[in-house]
């Protein structure tokens, strides 16, 4: 069987009765020596010496029950403390991956955006020798130099407003009037409507099969 747990209450309601009986002994005692008899004092002595004990063991039990408080309190924060840390970390780990992840879309898109232009590339120097060995007009805006620079501004549209600056590391953006949100087709129109006129005079009124 368990020994029951002493509580201050139990040892705050053991004084009391202690000095209430010294007292009751102390008023005996008062009344022996006014009525010349006698009077045993051993009696006294010890519930005085109980009164003492008692109170030493209510001091001693406080004493210990603030130190418990306080060990606890200091494991609760040194537990706090390490949730904290641990909060932290997860929080910088995570972010550490999403800017990793983001990083590789861009990666992704660049790479693609390169093999894209590569592409557009190849099919403008084809478009050009197609145009030159049907014998008609190469337009400017086929040149080399003049789709770079247009498709370099649309790149700059797109760019700038996620950079909230003109330039990208030693990159100068240069987007001219061109929005964000403008098709990078529609700068192309211009070059497509002259690419169908020199195919009209490739034809020479001959008519297109279908």
């Amino acid at each position: 069987m368990n020994k029951k747990q002493i509580t201050e209450t139990d040892l705050k309601e053991r004084l009391t009765q202690q000095e209430a009986r010294v007292a009751d002994l102390k008023g005996d005692q008062v009344e022996a020596i006014l009525n010349g008899t006698k009077f045993d004092t051993a009696a006294l002595r010890d519930g005085e010496s109980d009164v003492e004990a008692t109170r030493a063991a209510l001091a001693e039990f406080r004493r210990r029950e603030e130190a418990r408080i306080a060990d606890e309190a200091e494991a609760a924060a040194a537990v706090s403390d390490q949730e904290r840390r641990q909060s932290h970390a997860r929080q910088v780990r995570d972010l550490a991956q999403a800017r990793e992840d983001a990083i590789s879309d861009m990666e992704a898109a660049m790479r693609g955006a390169a093999r894209a232009y590569a592409r557009a590339e190849e099919a403008r120097r084809g478009l050009m020798g197609a145009l030159t060995t049907a014998g008609a007009g190469v337009t400017h805006e086929l040149q080399p130099r003049a789709q770079e620079t247009r498709l370099a501004a649309c790149t700059a549209a797109v760019l700038k407003p996620a950079l909230g600056q003109n330039y990208f590391g030693g990159m100068v953006l240069r987007s001219g009037f061109i929005n964000e949100d403008t098709s990078w087709l529609l700068g192309e129109k211009p070059v497509a409507a002259e690419i169908e006129r020199q195919v009209a005079v490739i034809l020479g009124g001959v008519e297109e099969e279908a």
